[in-house]
Order: C-alpha cells, then structure tokens, then sequence
C-alpha cells in the first residue's frame, strides 16, 4: 500500500486573487497566471439555484457554507462547493461554468484534462475572500484542489496526476503550520484575530518556539504565564505527521498548540 502525505492549507484569506500567484509561483492555468485567467472566464447560461445549502460555524462571523448543487449537463447529478462566508444564505443564485480541459503548467512540466467550475453569484457574498488549498499525495499519484471565493465569484480547480516510471513528485509542497504569537484562556485557537496568527513552515514552527516564548493572557487581558513550555511530543509544530491518517495527525498532548499549559491536564 502506498504511504500518504497529505497537506492541507484551509480557508485563509486573501485580498486579492494574485496573492495565489505569491503561494503557487511558476503555476501557468492554460498559459497564463491564475489571476489573468479566472479574469478571462466569460459567464454565460441561464441562472442557477443551490440544491441545498447548510451552514456551520468556524470563527467570530464567519461560517463555512456547504452547498449542493445540480450539474447543469447531467441530470440529477450533483456537485458539493465549500466555502467561507460572513453571511448566513438559506439559498443562493449562481451562473455556472464547468471546464474539463484546463492545462496546468508547473516548471516545465504540465497536467491536462484539469477541471473547473465556476460560480458567479447574484448575492453580494460580502468581502470575505478567502481560499483554500488541499493538496494530497501517494508514491505514484498526486492530487491538487483550489477553491476560490473573492467578491461574488467562486473558483474550484481540481488538478490529478500520476506519476510515469521514475518521474519525481510535480509540486513537493512544504507543509504549513499555524503559530499563535499568544494565547487567551479559553479562547479557541480560530477565534484570533488574523493579527495574532503567523502561518510558518514545520521547520520554522519548532524554530520559532525555541526562539520565541508564547505568553498565555486571562479573558482580562492580565497575563497568566509569560512563556509556555513547548509540547515534547510533536517539538512545536502540533501535527504528528506519522499519524496523518488520524485527525490529520494532530498532536494529542497539545491538542495542536505545540505548547503546554494551555489545556487542563495537558
């Protein structure tokens, strides 16, 4: 069986389009950048409802919206979207277009018959703006999935390829963590403000906290514990990545801090 690695980057805002430019440099969608081409999409088509829509709560305003929608070409087909929103919709209106021939071309190396559909809705979506990046990988096969939601357009790539004979892997994506530059008790860790969250890579994450000491403050702002002692099992980071296949190898003893202290007992 082949071992799996897998690498998540979920919901993080962006301002702008080409900010995926910066995370996914040397990425060519048919010849040209990411943010020219989702610019040159024509939308057309008669508008669309959402099958059903169901939200849920991830942060202070914010929600993940789960829609359903049915595929325009094959009836009774559907298709799930996933995205973050700061408002709550009950249902939503949309032009669709769906590609099946998108070249993805990465230093020199290309994967065809990439997948796209986009959304235009006709609600204002609010200025949430955020992307998600999943991106997994197994010794002879990789999978790469970009979801979009800037202004009232969605955008969702999905990008598979497999590896020939002694072909190496196409993206090697560093894994990233999510370091708290301080912590409130009892505040839950995506409850921060964008400001008190620094995303870092595995090696910088342990780096960080050896360097840096992470202070714990009360509900009252008063601090509590100036430096926080790095959890000894995952040495920082708060991902096991051994056990990527349990709860995408969260660190038990830390509950995915990479710090002690934090949680009861912990």
């Amino acid at each position: 069986m082949d071992a799996e690695v897998l690498t998540m980057i979920y919901f993080f805002p962006i301002s702008s389009i080409s900010d995926l430019d910066i995370l996914l440099p040397d990425c060519l969608f048919n010849g040209e950048d990411l943010s020219s081409f989702c610019s040159h999409i024509q939308w057309e088509g008669q508008c669309k409802h959402s099958f059903s829509l169901t939200n849920r709560y991830l942060k202070e305003h914010f929600y993940i919206a789960e829609m359903i929608a049915t595929k325009g070409s094959i009836w009774g087909a559907t298709s799930q979207f996933i995205f973050v929103t700061n408002t709550l919709f009950s249902e939503l209106k949309f032009q669709r277009n769906d590609y099946y021939d998108i070249r993805l071309q990465y230093k020199g190396r290309i994967i065809k018959d990439g997948y796209l559909t986009a959304l235009m809705f006709t609600e204002d979506m609010g200025q949430t703006n955020y992307a998600a990046i999943n991106y997994s990988c197994k010794s002879k096969s990789e999978i790469l999935e970009l979801n979009i939601l800037f202004e009232n357009k969605f955008f969702s790539f999905s990008f598979s390829h497999s590896h020939l004979y002694n072909e190496g892997m196409l993206f090697n994506f560093t894994p990233l963590n999510i370091h708290h530059n301080y912590y409130i008790f009892g505040r839950k860790p995506w409850d921060y403000d964008n400001g008190a969250l620094v995303t870092l890579c595995s090696r910088c994450h342990q780096k960080r906290h050896k360097q840096i000491k992470t202070p714990l403050y009360g509900q009252d702002k008063q601090l509590i514990n100036p430096a926080l002692p790095v959890c000894d099992r995952c040495n920082g980071t708060g991902y096991l990545p051994q056990y990527h296949y349990y709860m995408g190898g969260v660190c038990f003893k830390c509950h995915g801090e990479g710090v002690h202290g934090f949680y009861p007992n912990s």
